[in-house]
């Protein structure tokens, strides 16, 4: 920020929703260099760390190299071909780490609907535009319900890289998640038994079997279908909550007629004392928050990858509307 007069720093103080994350701090440095007196000082740092938080969310957006030299070396042969008695095809498992849980203790006995007690379901023509919103809930929903189940000790998450040869001449490494079942107790929630289940039918001699976009696509396939759909996550989340509505009397998903009987309106209704139950465990569990800025490096790996399977393999079920 170029050098401002002590009135035109107050003047920012009245507009600054309207500046940038750098400018903002800058702005704070100058006033606190100065100690210039803002009224409304508190509420623009808490701006400022919404700011940051939002930068950090978008930065999760893109799956972020990460440096396999800090994970120990594995260097396991786990497929090989042979022709004419010669080597053709040698898969290596060069690294390979299975992470803690990051969270603590499980948000709650129903991670997805502990999610959405706090949220409203997109309704009207903003929702038929696909404006981000069902995917948002979708990929929240299957990422909370993930790390719980991982938290419980039930599935277990692995990050692996693999180098493939071919002839000894041909080289390139690629990067995969998997997910094992460690035991095979139910929940009672709708979609960790949904994911459960998946992984019961995984044949355990198939190790490609194991990867996350895999088992990704069974669990979608099993919910939504294999046909191509205009809103395949709205679809995903339909189909789940129709489910928790017909497996428990506490949950309830309407719907409604808008625009001449055109499009659906969903509603989801949760009994009022179980609603203040799963808000309260929603707060308890910081906002259902999986990574954080401290997180290390392998953690935020993982979790941008699950983000990026869960929606390549949402628009994969996209209709082409060219």
């Amino acid at each position: 920020m170029k050098s401002k007069s002590d009135f035109e720093l107050r003047a920012i103080q009245e507009r600054y929703k309207e500046y940038t994350l750098d400018a903002l701090n800058a702005y704070l440095i100058e006033v606190r260099k100065r100690n210039l007196k803002i009224k409304n000082n508190n509420e623009i740092e808490k701006w400022i760390k919404e700011l940051e938080l939002q930068k950090f969310k978008d930065d999760l957006s893109i799956v972020p190299k990460l440096n396999w030299d800090c994970v120990s070396v594995k260097n396991e042969i786990i497929d090989i071909s042979k022709f004419l008695g010669l080597d053709f095809f040698v898969r290596t498992r060069i690294h390979s780490v299975t992470t803690k849980p990051i969270i603590s203790k499980p948000f709650s006995e129903f991670p997805a609907l502990c999610l959405l007690s706090k949220k409203e379901l997109p309704k009207g023509l903003k929702s038929v535009t696909n404006d981000g919103e069902w995917p948002e809930i979708a990929s929240e929903m299957l990422i909370v319900t993930i790390y719980n189940l991982q938290s419980l000790g039930i599935i277990s998450i692995t990050a692996f890289q693999d180098k493939f040869s071919y002839f000894g001449f041909i080289q390139f490494y690629r990067e995969f998640l998997s997910i094992k079942l460690i035991k095979t107790s139910k929940t009672g929630d709708i979609l960790s038994d949904f994911v459960i289940s998946v992984l019961e039918t995984i044949d355990v001699n198939e190790k490609s079997n194991y990867d996350f976009a895999n088992i990704l696509t069974l669990l979608v396939n099993n919910i939504i279908g294999k046909e191509k759909v205009n809103l395949p996550e709205k679809e995903f989340i339909i189909n789940i909550l129709k489910t928790y509505s017909e497996s428990n009397e506490f949950v309830d998903l309407s719907f409604s007629k808008s625009n001449l009987g055109l499009i659906t309106n969903y509603s989801l209704i949760i009994d009022e004392n179980q609603k203040i139950a799963l808000q309260s465990q929603y707060q308890n569990s910081e906002n259902m928050k999986i990574v954080s800025r401290g997180a290390s490096d392998i953690d935020i790996f993982i979790f941008c990858r699950i983000k990026k399977h869960i929606s390549d393999e949402f628009f994969s079920h996209q209709i082409d509307t060219g």
